[in-house]
């Protein structure tokens, strides 16, 4: 079996994170009752479909239960979401724009007196099209970074 790369992986993963966030919001904010009535008219119209009769009482029962099972969330789990939370502040220096563009972003954290360079990222961009990679740090580009950063950080707060 052929692994994905990360690549691959991410409009997936992007959909399935979106769809649990989607979920969440809907049982917070008391909307899953209106999901979960539209989840059983498909339910019993895909089993009629397929089967010809309409599903048993225990049959939709069973499957409510399961929908239940599967969106047990509180007011709480959106906080918990989350298993860390970073905030970084971010310095763009753009070299072009229009297409094609390229650009950094330095990203810095910790406290603002007490400011490190966490990492550089370079980007490139062409019409519908877009590239990103973290910028080595025994490269010209992130020696550039510092010096930009050392000399014009503050200016930017």
């Amino acid at each position: 079996m052929e692994n994905k790369t990360c690549q691959e992986l991410i409009q997936e993963k992007f959909k399935s994170r979106d769809q649990m966030i989607k979920e969440m919001t809907a049982m917070v904010n008391g909307e899953f009752d209106e999901q979960l009535r539209e989840l059983v008219e498909e339910f019993i119209e895909k089993s009629t479909t397929s089967s010809g009769e309409e599903p048993t009482e225990n049959e939709v029962s069973r499957f409510i239960e399961e929908q239940h099972k599967n969106h047990e969330y509180t007011e709480t789990s959106l906080d918990e979401l989350p298993i860390g939370i970073t905030c970084y502040r971010v310095i763009k220096v753009q070299f072009s724009w229009g297409g094609p563009a390229d650009f950094i972003e330095i990203f810095l954290s910790g406290y603002p007196d007490e400011e490190d360079i966490d990492k550089v990222v370079y980007h490139y961009q062409d019409w519908f099209d877009g590239a990103s990679m973290i910028v080595p740090e025994n490269s010209d580009m992130y020696e550039y970074a510092c010096w930009f950063y050392d000399m014009y950080g503050n200016s930017y707060r």
